[in-house]
């Protein structure tokens, strides 16, 4: 069930009243070489107060101590039958290098937590494409790949020997089980940068990743970044309330882009202070812009450079890898409203709205869900000379529009209900279809840009039976959702 930023509130300050820590002990540090630190709220920096006489690790204070005391590194802990091995650093570095109290060396217990939900849902993660953020030491992100996924194990360069490590122990090669890989990949939040055709990700992790109020800001951004450019992306989170403060920008900030949802703890660790967060993209009940989609595969970095009307067209028509992701992302905003058809549409395309941000529009299509098998020869007389599985324009009937249709692939007509409207496209069509619908669409929208023509994308469905891209040359009848 989706959670209101308010029950989130309450839920999260209900467990950080729990905790036993005092309030002044939670800026206090002491590091792995004995000296202490005191952070400052005001300079955002840790302090340096004195050195004391101590050569042991202690944890931070403002972190509540581990409850599951594992000896990770003799491989206790067990994810799928296989020892998850967490190798204490042959060094740790001074505390005048160190960076928010490189929390990166301990293994938390949300780590533990997550890593026994995934095990849980183990099919879930089988063949997936996951990063883990601030990783530390890897555990769940070892976890995940134990379960047959392709992970990227990620955190700051201090983390990265030891994350190399951790993986080299873990035996992710045993033959009676079905495993994935891990790597270990270096990523500072706050100059992070992603590229659409490599980072590719089904699931993103995060255990007990951020109690810091400064690194808020920068671990929602890489959030909102990695769903731009993987639209069905899903985010596990495994969180520890630290400060309320903290808890409160974090989760408003995620609210405003995220449907955000509890999830149910595994057994024999239904009692803890983790508390477990499954983060979805949020239903596109209105507008949506592909600016940051668009940022990630251009290199753009700032909001300000949204996908424009003119950049839309002319990626449509000029580039394939952009036709392919801009399918995917369409195919998860239409199965985000609920229903099994929908109508689309786009904002006008006019000469003065070519530099604007581009936009769309999606509704549920109780009209079209359920419909009979699809009209087959609907278009069949310009299709005759087209190749079967390609894309064609041509003029409707009231010479007012021009319509792009896909002749089907296959003979075979039980294929056909891929072609009964867009959703059922998106979702059954092959990627050849696809690529040749959006970009004969592109060239068609290409030509009237080019012609300093005004027209209006959008796709209805009710009149022909079979699926077909409407250019009007007129704001009319079949402009719906902008009308409103």
């Amino acid at each position: 069930m989706a959670l209101t930023l308010k029950t989130i509130r309450c839920f999260l300050l209900v467990h950080l009243l729990m905790s036993t820590k005092a309030s002044q002990q939670r800026r206090r540090h002491v590091a792995a070489d004995g000296s202490i630190r005191e952070y400052n709220p005001t300079t955002k920096k840790w302090v340096f107060i004195e050195p004391i006489e101590q050569t042991t690790t202690t944890d931070i204070l403002a972190i509540e101590g581990r409850r599951f005391e594992y000896d990770f590194a003799q491989g206790e802990f067990h994810i799928n039958q296989i020892p998850m091995y967490i190798i204490p650093p042959d060094s740790v570095r001074d505390s005048t290098n160190q960076k928010d109290g490189d929390t990166g060396r301990t293994v938390w217990d949300a780590a533990v937590v997550i890593a026994k939900y995934m095990e849980k849902n183990h099919h879930a993660m089988q063949g997936k494409r996951v990063l883990e953020l601030g990783a530390g030491t890897g555990l769940a992100g070892l976890a995940a790949a134990a379960l047959g996924a392709l992970v990227d194990i990620s955190d700051l360069g201090y983390c990265i020997p030891s994350i190399a490590t951790n993986i080299q122990h873990t035996n992710l090669t045993q033959s009676n089980r079905t495993t994935g890989m891990a790597t270990a990949r270096t990523l500072d939040w706050t100059t992070a940068t992603f590229d659409a055709d490599h980072d590719t990700y089904d699931i993103v992790l995060g255990a007990d990743i951020v109690w810091l109020e400064h690194l808020v800001g920068p671990l929602v951004s890489v959030m909102e970044q990695l769903l731009s450019i993987n639209a069905g992306l899903k985010i596990l989170l495994s969180h520890q309330t630290r400060s309320a403060a903290t808890d409160e920008v974090f989760f408003g900030l995620l609210s405003k882009r995220f449907i955000i949802a509890s999830i149910e703890k595994p057994e024999g660790y239904k009692d803890t202070r983790v508390n477990l967060f499954e983060l979805t993209g949020k239903s596109v009940g209105g507008n949506i812009s592909f600016a940051m989609l668009d940022n990630a595969m251009s290199g753009m970095t700032s909001e300000g450079d949204a996908l424009s009307n003119r950049m839309f067209i002319q990626r449509l028509t000029n580039d394939a890898s952009f036709r392919l992701r801009f399918s995917q992302a369409l195919n998860t905003m239409m199965q985000r409203t609920g229903g099994t058809a929908v109508f689309w549409e786009c904002a006008t395309f006019t000469p003065a709205t070519m530099n604007q941000p581009w936009e769309c529009r999606v509704e549920r299509a109780k009209a079209l869900e359920g419909r009979a098998t699809p009209d087959g020869m609907a278009f069949e007389t310009h299709f005759k000379n087209t190749d079967h599985g390609t894309s064609i324009a041509f003029d409707n009937l009231g010479n007012d529009a021009r319509l792009v249709s896909p002749r089907r692939k296959h003979n075979d007509t039980t294929f056909d209900t891929r072609y009964s409207h867009l959703a059922a496209f998106l979702d059954k069509a092959e990627d050849d279809e696809l690529d040749s619908l959006w970009q004969t669409v592109g060239t068609e929208a290409t030509t009237k840009m080019d012609a300093q023509e005004s027209f209006w994308l959008s796709t209805d469905g009710r009149g022909v039976n079979w699926l077909h891209i409407r250019l009007d040359n007129e704001f009319g009848k079949y402009i719906k959702l902008y009308a409103k």
